[in-house]
């Protein structure tokens, strides 16, 4: 507090009124922009001239656009008859046209004349770092296409041209689920902007949107309603809160005043959302005299309210749907704001203050979303490969991610499964989708993953679960899915893992001490998996058990729709994989005895294993181990997992089981079947039977690459990629597996995101690093024509590691602040703070 009052008050002003790390450049020939979130003035007021300095020199008036309140106007329309107006408190953004600024620190003047103070000009003025542009997609066409935005705790399901309103493919029929969702409530069935010129012909934005572009956290949508106008509007769901928001800028080209009507045509729909094709009748529409309009049921404590940071001009209501309309008058050559927000309740509480007051902060709640997903990106690796396009898709599948990750009020901190049908948490989604936020270098967010699923372990045994298991769902009761246990032969083997990856990359030691208890509990519920005796885990749901209200489910793999029983080969390549590393973690904390058994009965499991599921001469090993004992040699991938954790099989025969996973028969051009389309059964709609999953693409991406197969898994690495972008970067649960049509159960999957990352950050580029060990193990798989590779921000420990991957050579340079032990291809260097080494191998 002393070294605070000791400041210089300007320095107090500058702090509490410059938003630090929002100096950015927008990209080429786009410019830059900052914000404020305090007045430039310290008593705030108005202005009569505002004028722009960048490193000592002017910029000119007409480039810089200042938004303030429901207003954007240039710098050089500032004027004594048209002053411009900070309130207390009141927040604004500068967007600066034209050439962006050159990297490095720059200071930036604010020169302002305030109303009533002559020719007496006050400043503002801060330095900074800026920083690039922002990685963007963008589109021009697919407009309805629909696009999941998430704050943390609440998701919007919007189009593509930036409603809240998209059509969804379940499994063969569309409809329209966008909308607001506070899990598990859904507030919004749709919400859909219209725009009209002088002639007062209302036609849908979306018909004239010509743009979007998908940046961090936040669409953004140009239309063109009028000749001359343009209307762009951002959306975005604010970090930790229930309520989504649009903010609109027209602007027009025109040299005389434009008359612009925007009409904002909602539909409530206020139930669960596990009920998304329910529509309620007893539906109300009420407008506030602060100008929200709030809509109920008596049926469910859930509430929404909607409204603008103007009061409508007309509003028509009924039945929970209605019509909000503002009248807009754009000056010639100018522009004006409005901001529109939508917030809901679930606890039978007045959503209305929040709406209001996230339209008071509406610019800071936009600053604090970008914020939170550029420190996503800033803790990852940044990966440039000579392909653009993989690097740009690995950049969107950290975001994508990062869009899953929540911390419920009800069921605390995890990792959705995807939007918008299963937005709690699944054990074995969980794990998959960890994985790829350790392969791209974030652990934070692991660690709360893992506790929530560790402290719901049964520590006995019930009548459809036993002892050691972890919950298949973390849910709650007004979940379309129960908290359940008994239903996954796969989550707690993969958790188990995770666990040791997790201590291994962060260092932290005393996390995997204190929960090696519930690896222990973990492996003794693996092997009474074991029912018959012949030393492999089984899997099957009892009679009666199920995941959810409706649907029964006849298998506890990740296949849980059909019946693979009695072993499938990815059970046991997961609980000798759970084994290894749970030796490793116990040989870390001096458990040397148990470590020893642990590994000895993954070794001897694995070798029979190979025996067993891969006959000598076969292309490819067992799907499953038959009631019987005899093998299933049908063709499906998911050995794949087997072979990602394989260390006891020759490397020729792991690079034949790799190749088979590029076989043709389950190749499809836009990624693998989960069925080869000759096997009877085949079925390119079908959920386990032949459609296309992005996650047995990713596995069989990582294990040819894993095994030599470099062609092969670049190939499906790229596929991946491919998907992301064409998905507009996000990934759908599953395509048919005739034709890259999405045929979801989810519009955003958080494993088909994740595999991408983990094929790319940890075995294209091979990276590992152990904090508790001080090393960073480094084997890439690439092609042999690249010339290089750039990945920047790999920490192990206190050290931060830049590497340049090259044909049989590795330059690492060391930002951190920490000593790292560099090994590549049979080499080691110890790099130091501020050191650098090449290796060659």
């Amino acid at each position: 507090m002393e070294q605070e009052q000791q400041k210089h008050l300007g320095e107090i002003y500058t702090e509490l009124a410059y938003v630090k790390g929002s100096l950015r450049n927008l990209g080429p020939g786009l410019g830059w922009t900052f914000a404020l979130a305090n007045p430039p003035l310290p008593l705030a007021g108005s202005a009569v001239a505002v004028g722009l300095l960048v490193d000592g020199e002017p910029v000119p008036g007409d480039r810089v656009w200042i938004r303030l309140g429901g207003r954007e106007v240039r710098a050089d329309a500032v004027s004594g008859n048209s002053p411009l107006t900070w309130q207390v408190g009141q927040e604004s953004r500068f967007r600066v046209e034209g050439p962006e600024l050159s990297p490095g620190e720059h200071e930036v003047v604010i020169a302002i004349r305030p109303l009533g103070f002559g020719e007496l000009d006050t400043t503002f003025r801060f330095r900074d770092e800026v920083a690039g542009p922002e990685p963007a997609l963008v589109a021009r066409e697919g407009f309805g296409e629909p696009v999941a935005l998430a704050g943390g705790q609440a998701f919007a399901v919007a189009s593509r041209a930036g409603d809240l309103s998209a059509d969804w493919n379940w499994f063969g029929l569309k409809t329209d689920n966008g909308g607001l969702y506070l899990p598990p409530a859904r507030f919004l069935r749709s919400l859909r902007f219209l725009a009209a010129g002088p002639d007062g012909a209302l036609r849908p934005l979306a018909e004239s949107t010509v743009e979007a572009i998908l940046r961090p956290g936040r669409l953004e949508a140009r239309a063109e309603p009028l000749p001359g106008v343009a209307v762009t509007r951002t959306v975005f769901v604010p970090p930790g809160l229930a309520a989504a928001v649009i903010r609109f800028t027209a602007r027009s080209r025109r040299p005389e005043p434009v008359d612009l009507t925007l009409v904002a045509e909602f539909a409530a729909a206020l139930v669960p959302y596990g009920l998304l094709g329910v529509q309620l009748r007893t539906l109300r529409a009420e407008a506030g005299e602060d100008g929200i309009v709030r809509c109920s049921t008596p049926e469910l404590p859930y509430r929404v309210a909607l409204g603008a940071d103007r009061r409508p001009d007309r509003a028509e209501l009924a039945d929970g749907t209605g019509r909000l309309t503002y009248r807009l008058t754009l000056p010639p050559g100018g522009a004006v704001a409005l901001d529109f927000a939508v917030a809901g309740t679930v606890d039978g509480g007045d959503p209305g203050p929040q709406v209001q007051e996230v339209l008071g902060r509406a610019g800071a709640l936009e600053e604090a979303t970008a914020a939170r997903f550029r420190a996503a990106l800033a803790e990852s690796y940044q990966v440039a490969t000579p392909d653009p396009d993989l690097n740009l898709a690995w950049a969107f599948a950290r975001v994508a991610l990062e869009h899953l990750c929540f911390r419920h009020p009800e069921i605390g901190a995890g990792i959705c499964a995807g939007l918008p049908r299963f937005p709690n948490y699944w054990s074995r989604d969980s794990a998959w989708a960890a994985m790829g936020l350790l392969a791209s270098g974030a652990t934070g967010f692991v660690r709360e993953v893992l506790e929530n699923y560790f402290r719901h372990q049964l520590l006995e045994d019930r009548p459809e679960a036993q002892a050691g298991d972890l919950p298949t769902i973390i849910s709650g009761p007004a979940f379309m899915h129960l908290m359940g246990y008994g239903t996954s032969a796969d989550g707690p083997l993969l958790l188990a893992a995770l666990l040791v990856d997790y201590v291994e990359q962060s260092g932290d030691l005393a996390f995997g001490e204190r929960w090696l208890p519930a690896l222990e509990r973990i492996l003794a519920w693996a092997r009474r998996q074991d029912r018959d005796g012949d030393g492999y885990l089984e899997h099957g749901v009892d009679p009666g058990v199920s995941t959810s209200h409706a649907l029964a489910i006849p298998d506890t793999t990740w296949m849980d729709h059909i019946d693979r029983r009695k072993s499938a080969c990815e059970i046991q390549g997961l609980f000798w994989h759970a084994l290894r590393r749970g030796a490793d973690l116990a040989e870390r904390l001096g458990r040397t005895e148990a470590a020893r058994a642990w590994r000895a009965e993954a070794d001897a499991l694995e070798e029979r294993f190979w025996q067993d599921y891969f006959p000598s001469g076969a292309e490819h090993p067992y799907d499953r181990l038959r009631p019987d004992g005899s093998g299933d040699p049908t063709l499906r991938p998911n050995y794949a997992v087997s072979l990602l954790f394989a260390e006891r099989l020759t490397p020729d025969r792991a690079a034949r089981a790799a190749r088979a996973l590029g076989d043709p028969r389950l190749r499809a051009p836009h990624g693998i079947r989960t069925l080869a389309a000759d096997a009877p059964g085949y079925d390119p709609i079908s959920y386990h039977h032949g459609c296309v999953w992005n996650l047995v693409t990713g596995w069989s991406a990582m294990a040819a690459l894993r095994w030599g197969e470099t062609e092969l898994g670049l190939d499906l690495v790229r596929t991946l990629a491919a998907s992301l972008l064409r998905e507009f970067g996000q990934a759908p649960e599953l395509y048919r597996g005739d034709r890259p049509e999405a045929f979801n159960g989810c519009l955003l999957q958080a494993w088909s995101v994740s595999v991408l990352l983990q094929a790319v950050g940890r075995y294209l580029l091979g990276l590992r690093p152990d904090a508790l060990a001080g090393e960073l193990w480094v084997a890439p798989r690439l092609p042999a024509d690249w010339p290089a590779v750039s990945v920047r921000g790999v920490r192990v420990g206190a050290a931060l590691v830049d590497l340049t991957l090259g044909p049989g050579r590795i330059e690492a340079s060391n930002r951190g602040t920490g000593p790292v032990t560099l090994r590549y291809g049979g080499q080691a260097a110890r790099l130091e703070p501020g050191g650098s080494v090449t290796l060659e191998g």
